[in-house]
C-alpha cells in the first residue's frame, strides 16, 4: 500500500469531505412527515439514499475524483511514478494504486457514516434508533443488522467506484479534466444506466451495472417480467464482481 498519510494536503480534503457529509447527514429530512415518529435508521437513508438526497450523493460523486485519486492522476501525468515505475513496474503502481484508494474510501465512509449515526443521537436524543415505519431504507429486520450491512455495503460501493473513477483517469491526460469527471462518471452509471435499463432487451445485463445497486441497494431497477429480479445483496454482490 502506498504511503498515502503523507499526502497533507489530502487530509485538509478529507476532513473537510467527512464534515460535509456529517453535516448535511444530520439534517432533517423534507420526507420526514410531521406527526410520524421517525428514528436514526430513516433519517439516516433519507441523507445518504439516492432516491431521496441531492447533497450527500454530490459530495460522494464530487470526492471519487477530487480526494485520493487527484494525487495519483496528477502524479502519473507528472512524471513523478517514473522512478517507482523504473524500481518495480507500471502494472505494480496502478495495483498499489488501487488497494490503497480502496482502502482509504472504505475508511473514509465508514468514519463519515459512523460519525452521522453517532451525531444524530447527540443531536436528537429522544429519537429513537427505529421509528415507527421502521427500518423501511435497511436490509434486516434487526436494526443493527441492518445498520452493518448497510454502512458496509456503502463503503465498499464507494470504494470500488472510486477505483473504476481511478481507471477512466488513465486516459485523461490533464488532471483539471479528471477532477471534474466524477460527477460526469457517477450520473452516468446512475441515469444513463438507468435509462438504458428501462429498455427490455438491454435490462438483463445493464441493469445489474446499474450504480444504486453498488452504493443505493433500496433503489433497484424494475426488472418486470423481461429481466432477472434478484435480491439487492445478490445484486450488489455481481455488480461488485463485474
Amino acid at each position: 500500500m502506498l504511503p498515502f498519510w503523507r499526502i497533507k494536503k489530502l487530509w485538509w480534503r478529507t476532513a473537510l469531505m467527512v464534515g460535509l457529509l456529517i453535516g448535511f447527514g444530520v439534517q432533517p429530512s423534507g420526507y420526514m412527515a410531521p406527526g410520524i415518529e421517525y428514528g436514526v435508521l430513516n433519517l439516516l437513508g433519507y441523507n445518504f439514499g439516492l432516491n431521496f438526497a441531492l447533497y450527500v450523493p454530490l459530495i460522494l460523486f464530487i470526492g471519487t475524483t477530487v480526494l485520493i485519486t487527484d494525487y495519483w492522476i496528477t502524479a502519473l501525468h507528472s512524471g513523478l511514478s517514473q522512478l517507482i515505475i523504473v524500481r518495480r513496474s507500471k502494472v505494480w503502481l496502478l495495483a498499489q494504486m488501487l488497494l490503497t484508494t480502496f482502502l482509504y474510501i472504505f475508511a473514509v465512509l465508514l468514519i463519515a457514516i459512523s460519525g452521522t449515526v453517532i451525531a444524530i443521537r447527540l443531536i436528537y436524543p429522544t429519537m429513537p434508533l427505529v421509528g415507527r415505519l421502521g427500518a423501511t431504507t435497511f436490509l434486516s429486520a434487526d436494526p443493527l443488522t441492518g445498520l452493518m450491512i448497510y454502512i458496509l455495503t456503502h463503503a465498499i460501493g464507494y470504494a470500488i467506484l472510486t477505483d473504476f473513477a481511478l481507471i477512466i483517469g488513465l486516459w485523461i491526460k490533464r488532471p483539471f479534466l479528471f477532477r471534474a469527471s466524477g460527477l460526469v462518471i457517477s450520473f452516468t452509471l446512475y441515469l444513463g444506466l438507468g435509462f438504458v435499463s428501462s429498455i427490455p432487451l438491454t435490462r438483463q445485463f445493464f441493469g445489474h451495472l446499474y450504480l444504486p445497486n453498488l452504493i443505493d441497494l433500496q433503489q433497484q431497477v424494475g426488472y418486470g417480467r423481461y429481466g432477472m429480479s434478484t435480491a439487492p445483496l445478490t445484486s450488489f454482490f455481481f455488480t461488485a464482481e463485474t
